[in-house]
């Protein structure tokens, strides 16, 4: 079980220097295509007056022509109560995105969150994703309090998936029920 650590900014413009959790485990693909993906996760502090606090998530690929249907996918488990919100983007002639509240055998699609692609070429190639915000108060009346404090912890996993060609994990999981629970890393709210 991998731990990915989240830690707390200020404003957004500190997201590109946190620790980034990358898509490592392929076990269908060939070592020479594997797509590079990667996550990352972070506590926002807001100022109360022109900002939220919130959980802001980034989710890209660096794939040239991503096949119809690839996936990025995000499942967190960061409500004190138990629930699990699933973030997902996918590619359908654009970038497409859902986001589903699991809670008490119950399935909700979410809304009152902000979105926005994240998409373009930089020194590593062409990538294709994007970005959440989940304000606190959101998230609070969704499932109720979330984890948020240093030293804290939840369960998740980051997911890369192509029906039929490839699909890879943060942490390993069972492929038959890669969702489930035990198949969840270790993710930590740190103080710095």
């Amino acid at each position: 079980m991998k731990e990915y650590r989240i830690c707390t900014i200020q404003d957004k413009a500190g997201l590109d220097a946190l620790p980034v959790a990358k898509i490592v485990d392929y076990p269908m693909e060939e070592r020479d295509y594997r797509p590079f993906a990667q996550n990352i996760l972070c506590r926002e502090q807001g100022d109360g007056k022109f900002s939220l606090s919130g959980y802001r998530l980034r989710m890209w690929a660096f794939e040239v022509s991503p096949p119809e249907d690839s996936e990025l996918r995000a499942v967190l488990g960061f409500f004190t109560g138990g629930a699990v919100l699933e973030a997902r983007i996918w590619i359908n002639d654009e970038i497409c995105h859902e986001v589903t509240l699991y809670s008490n055998g119950k399935e909700e699609t979410v809304r009152g969150y902000e979105f926005r692609n994240y998409s373009g070429e930089d020194l590593q190639g062409v990538y294709w994703g994007g970005e959440f915000f989940f304000a606190d108060e959101v998230l609070k009346e969704l499932a109720g309090p979330v984890l948020a404090k240093p030293g804290q912890e939840f369960a998740g996993n980051f997911y890369k998936i192509c029906p039929d060609r490839h699909y890879g994990s943060f942490s390993a999981v069972d492929w038959d029920d890669p969702y489930s629970m035990v198949n969840m890393g270790r993710f930590a709210v740190v103080g710095y």
